[in-house]
């Protein structure tokens, strides 16, 4: 069975169950958010989700295209019209997210290296669009549910070191839409299935690490299995 089949056959199971929160899915959501690709966009993954999960940080989706779009980085064709179809143009025709955004601290700095205006953004608010992200890609991949028992321990980074390079080398990697879009790497423990790592790369500007665990589990310890 093909793997767009066998979601669809997935989807029919009566009834469909939400990747988020384990309630029953009415919808099908995009995963990572549809906003971070303009179109004519990729074919994007879709998982089980309930109304209330599928649009229940939608605001903080909305930032996060921003926040991304406005990192330093490299000004690669595919930034270039993220930014300027999708991340500048949400700000300019969203009056909430205009007003919103002028609260978080505006700084001198711009995509372009001159000075310009981006934001400080709340960590929390970064890290819960990451843990629904994950949430996502673990079900798209493993055909199972993170237990909402399990925690979450999420970085984000401006480059990637030498050593987390050589961490994706040994894991496996994906993307939508080309690397320089959105591209992510990921591995599990085979004994702890609800233990897994995700690297995930967005338009070569920003990366965010989590790594799902259980209580009390040591972090080291499961960089060390994942890629052993």
């Amino acid at each position: 069975m093909g793997e767009a089949k066998r979601r669809r056959e997935q989807f029919r199971k009566t009834p469909p169950t939400c990747v988020f929160c384990g309630g029953i899915a009415t919808t099908r959501d995009h995963v990572p958010p549809r906003n971070l690709f303009v179109p004519p966009r990729p074919r994007l993954i879709t998982v089980p989700a309930c109304k209330i999960c599928n649009s229940g940080i939608s605001a903080f989706e909305d930032e996060f295209r921003v926040y991304v779009g406005v990192t330093d980085g490299p000004n690669t064709p595919e930034w270039f019209e993220f930014w300027s179809k999708g991340a500048r143009r949400a700000v300019h025709q969203n009056d909430r997210l205009r007003r919103e955004l002028s609260n978080l601290g505006l700084l001198a700095r711009s995509p372009f290296g001159g000075y310009g205006q981006t934001f400080k953004w709340p960590r929390e608010n970064h890290h819960k669009v990451i843990e629904k992200l994950t949430r996502g890609l673990y079900y798209h991949h493993f055909g199972e549910i993170l237990e909402p028992a399990v925690s979450f321990e999420i970085t984000f980074l401006n480059e990637i070191n030498a050593d987390l390079r050589q961490t994706i080398l040994s894991m496996r990697c994906c993307n939508v839409g080309g690397v320089s879009r959105f591209a992510y790497a990921y591995g599990r423990l085979v004994e702890d299935r609800q233990v897994s790592m995700w690297i995930c790369q967005f338009y070569m500007r920003h990366w965010a690490v989590a790594i799902t665990k259980q209580e009390f589990c040591d972090t080291l310890r499961i960089e060390h299995e994942l890629i052993s």
